[in-house]
């Protein structure tokens, strides 16, 4: 039986650095990054924004940091702006925090799509605790 030789070459550094950058992150390998600061945000559903520095339907949520004074308070993450008690969008409300105790980042790593597409991050906060409002910071990547 005869024996096959394949040759196998090794990428390039340059070449294994545009595959991934086409391949995750779109053509032409752009990043863009995106943030949210909404100070003394009372409890509720929250639509945050800034056309500005955020105005994406879809991103890559990497942390929301929550400063707050609050001994007990819950954050949900929402898809359109129908809010809480509706719960009515294709993909479901995400808790990312439960029963947190002051101020957290909270080191996230997920996609987030706006189905409205209004360019929000649709949030519930709900303060356990009492009435203390809180600062809501978010860091993400647009994704194309």
């Amino acid at each position: 039986m005869p024996w096959e030789v394949i040759v196998v070459h090794v990428p390039t550094q340059q070449s294994v650095k545009k595959y991934v950058d086409d391949s995750l992150i779109g053509v032409g390998g752009d990043m863009t990054s995106v943030f949210i600061k909404a100070t003394s945000q009372a409890e509720g559903d929250l639509h945050l924004s800034d056309g500005g520095t955020w105005n994406v339907s879809k991103a890559h949520i990497n942390q929301i940091r929550v400063i707050t004074s609050s001994t007990d308070w819950d954050l949900y993450v929402l898809q359109n702006d129908n809010g809480f008690a509706a719960d009515d969008a294709n993909i479901p409300m995400l808790q990312v925090m439960g029963n947190g105790n002051g101020s957290l980042a909270l080191e996230d790593d997920f996609d987030y799509e706006d189905e409205d597409a209004t360019g929000e991050v649709h949030l519930y906060y709900l303060d356990n605790s009492g009435a203390n409002t809180a600062d809501i910071y978010i860091k993400g990547t647009e994704l194309v």
